[in-house]
């Protein structure tokens, strides 16, 4: 006996579940289709692999067929006849129709068929959307035209069940994506920085000065190299709701204290001046302060980035009312307009200085941190070479 499965008898998308809230949407199309019709059943019909589904069914006096009943395809539906034609058919009386006389619907004492064909967006059959009836009918241009348009609104709940499942698949495949190349990544990159850094500090011994900035050069990739990594884990899990945050009461300032001390280096190298504007006194807070120190650092390390030699840094932090605002300004290249909305995308195309090296993951990680403590983050700019302003807001502790 073969193992060999079967081939689907039409061109399908079995896969695809169709939500509740359609499902209860087309219950409404097909009652009230058939009260206007005057018509014992209204039926959406679902095709499988080998066999034809009642997927919604009318809750009208007469009606014999019932939720989730099934047929053998090949069995001499009128619905097989649409599908495989992708055409409507009409059967007044079957009775009286010899190419439908012995067709099984008559022994349920339905004599009469009006159907369409159901479609996807890519021409794969859903199913079918008909009537039938117990006497004789041939149903009205009206009823027909009727049919037309409950089909028409149909396929569009289609279209839209169909682009919202490539975009889950598509967002399932990048979640793979980013967990095997951060994981190849990580492997043998680990090994590589800790001797670096070794190297770098001398511990492995003299560094020939010659040596010294090629170290150095390799240090800072590889530095850089690690840090993307992190991000891309960092990213995956927001994407996955699988962040996990270390929650207490803490002080704001002392975070922000923290940072602007970390990025000292780097904002003195590029001789850029960094205010600190901060409501006077305790900032509390309930949070994880490794991410929201991450967040801050994020967030300052780009505006220096994106910010000339010389240029300046405003770090402004309003702690009034039930939230703390923290607004980070800078004096850089600013952001054209139709940028902004992209700016917490990752890997999006924005239009950036050459010399800058950016994926956009700190940026969208910083906006996952910052939404899994409950806040908002924003993105401001009057246009290029007129500098950005970052804010997030985060909720205040209560009763302190």
């Amino acid at each position: 006996m073969s193992d060999e499965v079967k081939a689907p008898k039409y061109p399908i998308l079995d896969d695809i579940e169709v939500p509740e809230k359609e499902i209860e949407n087309w219950q409404i199309t097909v009652d009230l289709l058939s009260k206007i019709a005057n018509t014992p059943a209204a039926l959406i019909m679902r095709v499988h692999s080998d066999e034809i589904e009642v997927f919604v069914s009318s809750h009208s006096t007469g009606n014999v067929y019932h939720h989730g009943e099934k047929a053998p395809l090949d069995s001499g539906l009128y619905c097989e006849t649409v599908m495989s034609t992708q055409r409507e058919l009409l059967v007044p009386n079957a009775l009286k129709d010899p190419l439908w006389d012995k067709n099984p619907d008559i022994a349920l004492g339905m004599i009469s068929y009006f159907g369409l064909p159901v479609t996807w967006p890519g021409g794969e059959i859903f199913g079918t959307i008909c009537i039938l009836d117990r006497q004789e009918n041939a149903y009205s241009q009206l009823i027909r035209d009727l049919l037309m348009r409950f089909r028409d609104s149909v396929q569009f709940s289609l279209d839209r069940i169909y682009d919202i499942s490539v975009e889950r698949k598509q967002a399932k495949e990048w979640e793979q994506f980013l967990s095997a190349v951060t994981h190849e990544l990580r492997t043998p990159l680990g090994p590589i920085k800790v001797h670096l850094d070794y190297a770098v500090a001398g511990k492995l011994g003299p560094v020939p000065e010659k040596l010294k900035s090629s170290l150095g050069t390799m240090k800072r990739s590889v530095d850089r190299l690690h840090g993307l990594t992190n991000e891309l884990l960092d990213l995956r899990r927001i994407q996955t709701g699988r962040l996990q945050l270390n929650l207490e009461s803490m002080n704001f300032r002392e975070i922000l204290d923290g940072t602007i001390g970390e990025i000292e280096a780097q904002t003195d190298q590029k001789k850029q001046r960094v205010h600190l504007e901060a409501t006077e006194g305790s900032l509390p807070v309930y949070a994880d302060p490794v991410r929201l120190g991450q967040v801050l650092a994020n967030l300052v390390v780009n505006a220096s980035k994106y910010t000339p030699e010389g240029g300046a840094i405003t770090i402004k932090v309003d702690g009034d009312g039930d939230t703390i605002k923290c607004r980070i300004s800078d004096t850089g290249i600013g952001i054209r307009k139709e940028d902004l909305p992209k700016v917490f995308e990752p890997f999006a195309n924005i239009r950036k200085a050459s010399n800058i090296q950016s994926t956009g993951l700190g940026l969208s990680v910083t906006k996952g941190i910052i939404e899994a403590h409950g806040g908002k983050i924003w993105a401001e700019s009057d246009g290029e070479g007129k500098g950005a302003t970052f804010t997030f807001t985060i909720p205040r502790l209560k009763g302190e």
